[in-house]
């Protein structure tokens, strides 16, 4: 048995999204374009940049902003990550789309990197795909998939 429905989709005229997947895209360049996609690094100042290391626990990687590197290999997981989460407050989406954004990172920097998004970003909406429980405290909604038959779960 399968249910169908019928409706409309529509975006809102706010739609500026930003997605934020668990392994972070990186182009060749310097840190302050990895920083600043898909915008471009001069849109942004040294204070700018330096105030979201800050925040979100990555300060130490101020002194390379200039440098040039392939970063999805010279950072750890979890501070590409951070990186990540650096660059939503930088660019201020309206829509932020998080896929386990925050899977290499502890509960206590998971909780920071949230709170943080909420505090900085208070008109953008965000929505995350996450398997850890803790993360669902900082959203007002929770849409939990399931199947209906235990028997689909233990064959999917």
């Amino acid at each position: 048995d399968l249910a169908f429905a019928g409706g409309k989709l529509q975006l809102p005229r706010d739609y500026e999204p930003l997605f934020l997947p668990q392994r972070p895209y990186f182009p060749l360049g310097t840190l302050r374009q990895a920083l600043a996609y898909p915008a471009r690094a001069e849109r942004f100042s040294d204070s700018e940049i330096c105030a979201v290391l800050e925040l979100t626990g990555i300060a130490h990687l101020a002194a390379r902003l200039e440098e040039t590197g392939q970063w999805s290999q010279q950072l750890s997981g979890g501070e590409q990550q951070r990186v990540a989460f650096a660059r939503a407050l930088l660019l201020k989406p309206r829509w932020l789309f998080l896929d386990e954004a925050t899977s290499n990172l502890d509960e206590a920097a998971e909780s920071r990197m949230y709170e943080v998004l909420l505090e900085r970003l208070p008109a953008t909406t965000v929505v995350s795909i996450a398997h850890r429980p803790t993360v669902a405290r900082f959203h007002t909604r929770v849409l939990e998939l399931r199947p209906e038959d235990a028997q689909l779960a233990a064959a999917g």
